[in-house]
């Protein structure tokens, strides 16, 4: 998100989704070409179980699986609501509805549009490795155009401005 995000940030509206479906196609193609490290078309395997941060054995069962990619959706959910309520976030919410008006009053818009992309990048990682911990593989279809579509999907069904509508 840091290599692409000053590039994104100019752009607005439909020219922002053109540019995230190309570099997710790119990086689509680029994983199904370096098979030594991503495996290619087959994808990865074999993962270790996930060890829980107070210790202990790896989490083997599911229902431990979803449990605790239950705890850390609901970790991430919390701190995207206390960006929102922050200074910052009330910057990134009044820019959204006029971004014009707050340069004019010498907010940095640009730099809190690119951590706001970089955010959004490191809870869509969050949301990958949750992924992979439950489903225990990885595929280039996870980073391709299907899983792009159905993110968009989910934001027109759960709304651009709800939290909690993302969590659909």
């Amino acid at each position: 998100a840091a290599v692409v995000g000053p590039a994104v940030i100019r752009a607005r509206g439909t020219t922002v989704l053109m540019i995230t479906l190309a570099i997710g196609e790119l990086t689509g193609a680029v994983v199904n070409q370096l098979k030594s490290v991503t495996g290619g078309a087959d994808g990865l395997v074999g993962f270790p179980a996930t060890q829980a941060l107070w210790g202990g054995e790896g989490m083997l069962e599911e229902s431990e699986l979803y449990n605790y990619a239950l705890v850390v959706a609901v970790v991430a959910v919390a701190l995207t609501l206390l960006v929102l309520r922050s200074p910052a976030g009330k910057l990134l919410t009044g820019t959204r509805g006029a971004e014009a008006r707050m340069r004019a009053s010498g907010h940095p818009v640009g730099r809190y549009l690119l951590v706001a992309h970089i955010g959004a990048g490191a809870l869509a990682g969050v949301g990958g490795s949750l992924m992979v911990t439950v489903q225990q593989y990885l595929s280039p279809a996870d980073v391709g155009f299907e899983i792009a579509a159905f993110a968009l999907l989910a934001v027109v069904i759960g709304g651009t401005t709800s939290v909690i509508g993302a969590l659909l």
